[in-house]
């Protein structure tokens, strides 16, 4: 694998961002104003570069305690979640450098800087079940998380709310599953 650097996502690369996650998920899974909104929380945001060029990102939050969960937790999952945890929200890599262990080296390094900055023990990752790269939760599986549930039509919903097409399903709805996958160290 090339050099790489990891560094936290700014205001001046969020095009960037939305590029990277127009082409992985579908046009406008991530907006401008959802980006803008979720680095004000607590968590770890991370670009991948390789030659200069950002080939992907990494958006994660830390959940403190019951008075600030995650709702994406809350409304989907029956499992009850202990605190504090972390949440790896959303990570992709462009589809050209995908296979090449930057996604990996990239989960690894946010991981730990979770761990490092907030002393998180739990990690949740909620996984689009059918993504073509779904087969990277096989590395999951490596780092020690495990698959604790199954939400069909997870993003149905939302999909209609906020009016983004899925690269699988086209126009909403979207009809996709989730698969949650859990760590604790």
């Amino acid at each position: 694998m090339s050099p790489i650097s990891f560094s936290a996502i700014h205001l001046e690369d969020f095009h960037e961002i939305k590029a990277i996650s127009d082409t992985c998920f579908g046009f406008n899974y991530l907006t401008m104003e959802q980006l803008a909104g979720i680095i004000e929380f607590p968590g770890v945001f991370l670009k991948i570069r390789h030659q200069e060029l950002i080939i992907g990102f990494c958006i994660t939050r830390f959940i403190a305690d019951e008075k600030t969960p995650d709702p994406l937790i809350l409304k989907a999952f029956s499992q009850n979640f202990s605190f504090p945890y972390g949440i790896i929200k959303t990570i992709a890599i462009l589809p050209e450098f995908q296979n090449k262990g930057f996604g990996f080296a990239l989960l690894e390094t946010i991981i730990g800087r979770l761990r490092q900055k907030y002393n998180v023990r739990v990690f949740l990752y909620p996984a689009w079940t059918e993504s073509e790269s779904f087969l990277f939760t096989n590395k999951l599986k490596k780092l020690g998380f495990k698959s604790v549930e199954k939400i069909p039509d997870f993003w149905y919903a939302d999909s209609m709310k906020h009016n983004y097409r899925c690269i699988k399903c086209g126009q909403p709805p979207c009809r996709c599953s989730l698969t949650l996958f859990k760590l604790s160290f």
